[in-house]
């Protein structure tokens, strides 16, 4: 490839690759880049994460182009709270929308949804939601349970096509890829790539020794939950898909 780094494969191809129903693809490039995949943890203050990471790349180019990607059309308006933020062009399920900034003037930025984005490639990417919810990334409705019953093939491989989304937002980047995540609830795909990312709020850093993988599974992390009773116990962060859970607190420790 020519469009990517090779640093940047060496984080998206394993991370593609888990899935063993995924075609084997070893990608290489003469291209080098030190960290080309840059992440930025926000607490409360989300859209001044997002300045931050504009501010990030005015530094280096005042007059970047930039595409902000959203695993759901909604995203960009949780960084758009702002009145004097606006829309150059309507958006549609084609077309990436044109947003101007005026702190960022100088700055081409544009916004389209990860599953528009196929195809699309510009020098900088920012990633808007990479938080573990159900309208996160991966997106928790459009794999619901009940919709597999309904579909002609099933995979056994957790949320196997947000997978494959969360590589397309990855690669889309010439340069560098920004990645923003709540802090308390970072994407379970983020925490799989954490170690190779350069942290922006390195306080903020969320370390993946921290999570406790499912020892069924292996891509989801162990959850503390409580039933109806009060109960707690640990489950598996990809339930249903994975039914994986254990009472024994103190064993998990």
């Amino acid at each position: 490839t020519h469009r990517n780094f090779q640093e940047l494969q060496d984080i998206v191809g394993p991370f593609i690759r888990k899935n063993p129903g995924q075609i084997a693809k070893s990608i290489s490039s003469p291209l080098h880049l030190d960290h080309p995949v840059r992440v930025m943890f926000y607490s409360s203050d989300k859209q001044g994460a997002f300045l931050s990471i504009l501010k990030d790349i005015e530094a280096r180019d005042p007059q970047a182009n930039v595409l902000l990607l959203g695993r759901n059309k909604i995203d960009i308006k949780s960084v758009l709270e702002n009145p004097t933020y606006y829309y150059k062009k309507p958006f549609d399920q084609v077309h990436s929308e044109e947003i101007t900034i005026p702190a960022f003037a100088k700055m081409h930025l544009r916004f389209s949804t990860v599953h528009a984005a196929k195809g699309m490639e510009e020098d900088y990417v920012v990633l808007l939601n990479a938080n573990d919810d159900r309208l996160g990334f991966p997106n928790k409705i459009e794999d619901d349970v009940l919709l597999q019953l309904v579909l002609s093939s099933k995979s056994n491989y957790p949320y196997e096509e947000e997978r494959r989304l969360f590589y397309v937002a990855l690669t889309r980047t010439r340069k560098y890829v920004y990645i923003l995540a709540n802090r308390e609830h970072p994407s379970i795909f983020l925490k799989e790539i954490l170690s190779q990312c350069q942290g922006m709020n390195s306080k903020q850093v969320i370390s993946n020794e921290t999570c406790i993988s499912c020892p069924r599974c292996h891509s989801g992390r162990l959850v503390l939950r409580q039933d109806k009773r009060g109960n707690q116990f640990y489950s598996c962060s990809h339930y249903p898909y994975c039914d994986y859970h254990i009472q024994d607190l103190e064993a998990v420790k």
